[in-house]
């Protein structure tokens, strides 16, 4: 069933309907929203998850170097796809779900998706006095799938290949990252505010 989804959403990445504004950062993240079904959650950590009547998916791979304002986003963004509509992939409707670019150099993780949150990486978007960000760093973050709701950085490592994963416990996220220095293996667990709750 995983094969078949990246398959079928590799097929419907040219497809993707993009909703454009053209205010600023803020007023996009205010206004982006997509009509979000809750439903049962399936294949998650792969590529494609499935939510209900939806897939969910990573359209395409995208330079953790290119622009990653919200709302300018579409390769490397979350979209999705309704699960009836993908025996005609060419027909189908693609939405962009959350227009940040999600990346880093570490693909295992794959889409982690608890209760109606996706969490994932992105590229810092923050710029600095001079206008530039510096997208050496990833930050750790959390977006409802309707796309409202995106929340600030709760962590930020500069090192793009961090190796990380998020698990649920009951009601709880936690973010676990592996870091190696020097053939020195750290291991840190940060609950979904960001701090740090084991090393």
């Amino acid at each position: 069933m995983k094969k078949f989804l990246t398959i079928i959403c590799l097929m419907l990445s040219a497809c993707v309907v993009f909703g454009a504004f053209s205010a600023c950062k803020k007023d996009k993240e205010k206004n982006w929203k997509v009509n979000y079904v809750a439903g049962e959650i399936t294949s998650n950590g792969g590529f494609a998850t499935q939510v209900g009547e939806y897939v969910y998916y990573i359209n395409g791979v995208e330079s953790s170097t290119a622009d990653n304002t919200f709302g300018d986003v579409v390769k490397g963004s979350l979209v999705r796809a309704k699960l009836s509509d993908l025996a005609n992939p060419k027909k189908a409707t693609v939405e962009v779900v959350v227009p940040k670019i999600f990346a880093s150099t570490y693909y295992k993780t794959g889409l982690c998706i608890f209760g109606d949150y996706v969490y994932y990486g992105t590229p810092n978007d923050t710029k600095d006095k001079t206008g530039q960000a510096n997208n050496s760093y990833i930050n750790f973050q959390r977006t409802k799938l309707d796309g409202t709701n995106t929340s600030s950085p709760f962590v930020k490592i500069e090192n793009m290949a961090v190796v990380y994963k998020f698990i649920q416990s009951g009601n709880n996220v936690y973010l676990i990252t592996v870091e190696e220095s020097d053939s020195v293996y750290t291991l840190t667990v940060y609950n979904q505010n960001g701090k740090k709750i084991f090393s």
